[in-house]
């Protein structure tokens, strides 16, 4: 897919200029994945540590990630990738990679790589 039709600003994400989606957080990351978005939002401004969700590309949220068991009292994701087996995968501030289930959003492994 064109990822040049894609781009967000600030708490926005916009397909060919127009807004789609708004979130709660400034966007600090995206993924398009098939016929998903998958955000990645600061979590300086959430109450909680589920800082990754997903949309379709009607605007539709699909799914929020969960939480990882707790090592500290903050456990938020710093970064969304998609690792050599084409699996999607997110790192958290703690040191813990996560696979994710691209689905519905749940964890599919974990391992403390830090």
């Amino acid at each position: 897919m064109n990822n040049s039709k894609f781009h967000k600003y600030n708490n926005n994400f916009f397909i060919n200029n127009k807004l789609l989606i708004e979130v709660p957080a400034l966007i600090k990351n995206f993924l398009i994945i098939n016929d998903l978005i998958i955000l990645l939002i600061d979590s300086d401004e959430l109450k909680d540590d589920k800082n990754i969700i997903c949309y379709n590309l009607k605007g539709k949220l699909i799914w929020q990630i969960g939480e990882v068991s707790k090592l500290h009292d903050r456990n938020y994701f710093t970064s969304i990738y998609i690792n050599k087996n084409n699996e999607l995968q997110a790192y958290n501030l703690n040191g813990v990679e996560v696979t994710i289930n691209i689905k519905n959003g749940s964890i599919i492994k974990k391992e403390l790589i830090k």
